[in-house]
């Protein structure tokens, strides 16, 4: 029977449902030491007395056993294994936290609806007042106005507090550290692995954070213009918020000719402009990119040394959200190298600042230095031009011998784990199975995004298997994405 995976924040309702009992002395908690799990079982065991004409199979089991018992709640967390809960469970819970009124099912129906309908009112807002609903919404909550907001209209937390995070920008997301969760993952004969699942992000992939970040350059430079090459992913991140904000910037993409007209029409109908042309022909300068694009009058961000020249500030926040998880090994999926490259950087300042000893390190670090010193960074590119990793495959990328160089570098000085590498896969092999994981673990991806488990498939024999993997999932793009 598949399980289904709860997420963190359906267990902060509950919660705040339970409290909400406790306060009002509907239920007693005499122990005041008593685990959240263990007070929550009450509320539940209430509201199944409560009920039990209309749910008489759930009394009837209650009566038997106690239901439900502490094991049932910590594995629908994902506390005690096997991981998961029953559609039963969840419908129980779902049915707890809202009075009767829905269950799992019709309670993630609402949920969307509901999101989709806010933000279909943010958008209308900002289109309709020209700017006026955010400056009104940062005139009712002035701590999004802490540290800068550029342009006027984009609220942004610090640069660096982990109590302030800017990350899914607001208001149209809630901000947090981590901003995406990581997960444990079931695999046969594997203990240890786990995911950072940056699926969750609001388009579907980790190019929302860097979509974030062009978007302040965007507003701040006023840019009437920018071009890039893309697949997909990163246009329509950038698009999406442009759009939600109301950023007047044209986004023009170059894209290759076998694009699927499906994705183009879709970045089309968002706002972007899309231009075709045969990107396997030879590496593109950023002035003929934007002469094909016909970009007159803005810049090109196709190469990333345009905005974030040292490589530290696309995936800043993300880094430390890795590091501190604290693994034995990182598998990460190697595209431009961006993400990788920028992990790299992040690791190499907070050696130096350790080995140096200096007092300003950066606050949203909080890992053991000797820990990140001992893992294993793995970069997974792809070389085969018919793989189905497709955007881990790159024709040209000139920037690859200058991060290997740096790999090297860093794992001779002892700044990382000496297996660390950027690992080339020549097929995909174990790839079908990698997805056949991520579906049973319920994990949104593609086979670019989930490539960490086809590689740990490929090298399982040279693994401990008691070290603590983490596997980044770069994610799936949302097609399609009207806004």
């Amino acid at each position: 029977m598949s399980k289904i995976i709860l997420p963190e924040s359906f267990l902060d309702q509950l919660l705040v449902k339970l409290n909400e009992q406790i306060d009002s002395g509907e239920v007693i908690i005499s122990n005041r030491y008593s685990s959240s799990f263990s007070s929550l079982r009450k509320g539940i065991q209430h509201f199944i007395i409560k009920n039990k004409q209309v749910y008489s199979s759930f009394y009837a089991e209650y009566m038997h056993k106690e239901f439900p018992s502490l094991s049932i709640l910590q594995r629908a967390f994902n506390r005690k294994r096997p991981f998961g809960a029953t559609k039963r469970t969840a419908n129980l819970l779902t049915l707890y936290l809202t009075d009767g009124k829905l269950d799992w099912v019709d309670f993630q129906k609402a949920k969307l609806e509901t999101t989709a309908n806010q933000k279909s009112e943010f958008t209308q807002s900002v289109k309709s007042t020209n700017g006026d609903f955010l400056k009104s919404f940062l005139e009712k909550f002035p701590t999004y106005t802490k540290g800068r907001i550029e342009g006027g209209l984009l609220p942004i937390f610090s640069d660096n507090d982990p109590l302030l995070p800017e990350f899914p920008p607001p208001p149209f997301y809630k901000p947090s550290f981590p901003a995406t969760p990581t997960v444990k993952l079931k695999i046969a004969n594997w203990d240890n692995i786990w995911l950072k699942d940056e699926s969750h992000n609001p388009t579907g992939t980790h190019k929302d954070r860097m979509a974030w970040e062009v978007t302040i350059q965007a507003v701040h430079n006023h840019w009437k213009e920018i071009s890039l090459i893309s697949s997909g992913g990163a246009a329509s991140a950038i698009q999406h918020l442009f759009n939600l904000y109301g950023v007047a910037t044209k986004l023009k993409v170059l894209m290759d000719v076998h694009t699927e007209q499906g994705i183009v029409k879709s970045l089309e109908k968002m706002g972007c402009k899309v231009f075709l042309h045969d990107l396997r022909d030879k590496m593109l300068l950023s002035s003929e990119i934007k002469k094909l694009t016909e970009n007159h009058e803005g810049v090109d961000i196709t190469y990333r040394s345009t905005l974030d020249g040292n490589n530290m500030i696309y995936y800043d926040w993300l880094s430390y959200e890795i590091l501190n998880f604290e693994p034995d090994y990182c598998i990460i999926p190697f595209g431009t190298g961006d993400l990788f490259i920028n992990l790299l950087n992040i690791v190499e300042k907070e050696v130096n600042t350790d080995s140096l000893k200096l007092q300003n390190g950066d606050p949203r670090f909080d890992s053991n230095i000797s820990q990140i010193k001992n893992c294993h960074f793995i970069g997974v590119r792809a070389t085969n031009e018919g793989t189905k990793m497709d955007k881990l495959y790159a024709a040209y990328l000139p920037t690859l011998d200058h991060y290997k160089q740096k790999l090297k570098r860093l794992t001779l000085t002892g700044a990382i784990g000496e297996k660390s590498e950027i690992h080339e896969i020549r097929n995909d092999a174990g790839l079908l199975e990698a997805l056949q994981i991520a579906a049973h673990n319920s994990i949104e991806t593609e086979p670019s995004g989930i490539a960490g488990i086809a590689w740990l498939l490929g090298n399982e024999l040279s693994l401990n298997h008691d070290a603590k993997i983490l596997i980044v999932n770069t994610g799936k793009v949302k097609y399609p994405l009207p806004l």
